[in-house]
Order: structure tokens, then C-alpha cells, then sequence
């Protein structure tokens, strides 16, 4: 059972920013550890995108923010698979912790024995969880009937850590809707909740304004929406595997 003192938070932000000052003073409020990951902040899309799928099937590109928020978490990856034994939390600059979230964390460290399950704290709105087990007298962890789509906080193991790395060599999302493909990375995906975070952003990320999708020519369309539909049989299908393993 890894120690509440030892529990690592690697916060991704910009250095010296109002928002990195913040965000560590809420990190030693909970009194856990912080590790810092720079923001990234690329001139131009890189190699790392080629082929990128967003753009074929949701016809707008990858943002510059989209990217280096991606890279910017996948450098954590990286660190946390190389240099840790346990579980960690992965939060964003962004986060804001609500109370009894320390417990929370313990709890759930304190659970996460699993190579390829991975938690989330925080997503838009909260999912219809199965297999749930209690791990406070007011929080549950289970397995979502449908995969979240924020990345603001979330707890892995160096084996999930190197998955994600892995399988993120080439961008071919954002990195929000990445976490949520487990058929691409073989994870399951779990949430805690109530969440004991919240999105606390007022205004535009460090992502920036995402591109709203244009009109698309038939054929585009066409291809557009035979992806979504593959997309929702995957994540039908990875929900039934999810279940077969108890949390």
C-alpha cells in the first residue's frame, strides 16, 4: 500500500506561470508531492503527426495546443514508466482539488494493484459506473459505460505509463480522446466518483480555441460518419471487456 507522503503529483504547466504557482500551492495543501512537467509549446506540427486521423475523420487538423499538450503529457508518460514503482497522479494546471480529495487518492493508491487499469478524477460529466467498489464511505471506483473525455487529473502505474507512451508515437488525436481508446493502448479505463476534482479554468486553456468542424464534401462526410460508428462499436466492445475483470 504506497504511502499517502510518498504519492507523486506530476503537474503539467508553464513555468513560473500564474497557473504553475497556483497549482503547486494546491498540491502542498493536499500534502503530496509535486513533480513539475514543462508545458510544450511547438512552432509547428512535427513528424509526430503525420497521418494524424483528426483531420480525416473530423475535418479540422490538430491544433498547435492539442499538440503540445499531447507531447506535454506523454513526456510524463516517459518519466513515470523510467522512474516509478507506483501509482501517480497526473494532473493538469488547471485542477482544482475538492475536500476529502486527499482521502480519495490514499484510497484509491492504495487499491491500484492492476498492469493495465488506469483512474480518472475529473471528466465532463459523470458516467453510469459498473462493477463498483467503495473506496471511501463517499467515493466509488467502476468502470464507466463510456469512456471521459478530459485529462485534467488522472492516476497510472509505470505499465500504463509505457502503454500510453507506446501507443502515442504518432498524434493521431487529441490527447483527452486518447486516454478514452483503450482498444488502442489495451487498458481499462476506471472513474472515481463523485469526482473529488474539478476543471477549475475560467478561460482558454493553454490548448487555445479548438477549430470547430467545417462542412464536409459527401464523400468526406460519408467517411466521417463510418468512422464514428466504428469508433462507437469499439468502445461498446471495450466496455464488455472491461467487465469481465473485477475492480
Amino acid at each position: 500500500m504506497p504511502s499517502l507522503s510518498l504519492l507523486r503529483v506530476y503537474f503539467i504547466s508553464e513555468f513560473g506561470s500564474p497557473r504553475y504557482l497556483r497549482c503547486l500551492e494546491r498540491i502542498k495543501e493536499l500534502g503530496l508531492v509535486s513533480v513539475h512537467v514543462p508545458a510544450v509549446r511547438p512552432a509547428a506540427i512535427g513528424d509526430e503527426c503525420k497521418g494524424s486521423l483528426r483531420a480525416r475523420h473530423w475535418g479540422s487538423p490538430l491544433t498547435l495546443g492539442e499538440v503540445g499538450c499531447f507531447l506535454a503529457h506523454r513526456s510524463a508518460w516517459k518519466r513515470i514508466a523510467e522512474t516509478e514503482q507506483g501509482p501517480v497522479l497526473v494532473v493538469e494546471d488547471d485542477v482544482g482539488f475538492l475536500p476529502g480529495a486527499r482521502e480519495v487518492f490514499q484510497a484509491a493508491a492504495a487499491r491500484y494493484d492492476s498492469r493495465r487499469d488506469w483512474i480518472r478524477f475529473y471528466s465532463d460529466w459523470e458516467r453510469r459506473c459498473f462493477r463498483e467498489v467503495r473506496v471511501t464511505d463517499s467515493a466509488s471506483v467502476g468502470v464507466p459505460v463510456s469512456p471521459g473525455n478530459c485529462c485534467v487529473a488522472y492516476m497510472i502505474g509505470p505499465e500504463v505509463a509505457q502503454r500510453f507512451y507506446d501507443g502515442s508515437r504518432v498524434l493521431h488525436c487529441p490527447s483527452d480522446d486518447f486516454l478514452g481508446q483503450s482498444w488502442a493502448h489495451g487498458t481499462r479505463e476506471l472513474h472515481c466518483q463523485p469526482f473529488p476534482c474539478i476543471h477549475d479554468d475560467d478561460r482558454v486553456s493553454i490548448i487555445g480555441h479548438r477549430p470547430k468542424h467545417h462542412r464536409l464534401p459527401f464523400l468526406a462526410s460519408l467517411h466521417r460518419a463510418t468512422h464514428k460508428l466504428k469508433t462507437s462499436v469499439q468502445k461498446r466492445w471495450a466496455f464488455l471487456l472491461a467487465l469481465t475483470r473485477r475492480v
